[in-house]
């Protein structure tokens, strides 16, 4: 059910390199390969909402990727690990919150060449201007199905019905953010861009918990099932577009509704 016309008539063996990986996804870091599985797929989405991140690690023979700077490699690979760590340990909004003021502040580090990490320490409070900017936002990207802007247009027409998030889905978003951080994070290895890639991280937790407690309040119940299918479709419209991921890389520097104030906000910082 579901399969490509290529698998059904010609068999797996026939599929190209692409889709033999899918949904795995790799990065490579000079001689060190990492991979995972990707959100856009109904069974990697279970396996990512029912279980903590962790790293296995294997020596392999392959292709080597280019070298990044090593002393900024070193900086984010331990950025990342404390990044996470906190994620999977504190409450959630205090994780997400600290983690924006976190990665202000590791940017200017590296921008004036300090490679030190920083404190884990809140800095300001945020201040709240709403998730529906964020959302229409969302519909003025290129969709890949046309539902789902039809379904983002429903959740912003209850926004004064619906909390953002619910208590239910904690573990849930917690993997989400440890997701997008373990995924994107160690790319700023290659042009030293930090704060976008962990307001992607935040944003996506925002919008995916938002989107869950949408589905409660219209249909009654969004339970483990209906929580991996809409972050699939999520991660279908946002990761697997280049055009809407450096849309957005953009947006989160030029819109006042993604500074890092607007989005503490909304995580009750």
């Amino acid at each position: 059910m579901g399969l490509c016309d290529i698998f059904t008539e010609l068999g797996e063996e026939h599929l190209c390199q692409i889709c033999t990986d899918h949904p795995r996804y790799y990065e490579w870091f000079g001689d060190v390969k990492e991979g995972g599985i990707g959100l856009c797929c109904e069974e990697s989405a279970r396996i990512i909402l029912s279980n903590d991140h962790y790293t296995e690690e294997y020596e392999i023979q392959e292709e080597e990727g280019e070298y990044p700077d090593g002393k900024l490699y070193e900086l984010l690979f331990k950025a990342r690990e404390e990044i996470i760590y906190h994620l999977q340990n504190e409450p959630l909004d205090n994780a997400v919150c600290t983690m924006l003021d976190y990665a202000e502040k590791l940017q200017v580090n590296i921008d004036n060449g300090e490679y030190v990490l920083p404190e884990w320490k809140a800095e300001t409070a945020g201040e709240n201007s709403g998730i529906v900017p964020v959302l229409e936002y969302m519909t003025g990207l290129e969709p890949i199905d046309s539902k789902w802007i039809a379904c983002i247009k429903r959740c912003i027409d209850i926004a004064e019905k619906v909390p953002l998030r619910l208590s239910e889905h904690e573990i849930y978003l917690r993997r989400i953010a440890v997701y997008f951080i373990y995924r994107y994070f160690m790319k700023g290895v290659f042009d030293g861009e930090i704060i976008s890639r962990v307001k992607l991280s935040a944003v996506s937790t925002l919008v995916i918990g938002y989107l869950w407690s949408c589905e409660k309040y219209n249909k009654g119940v969004c339970g483990f099932e209906e929580c991996a299918w809409l972050a699939k479709n999520y991660s279908k419209e946002i990761e697997y577009s280049e055009e809407n991921l450096e849309a957005l890389a953009d947006a989160f520097y030029e819109e006042p509704y993604f500074s890092s104030s607007a989005l503490k906000g909304m995580f009750s910082c």
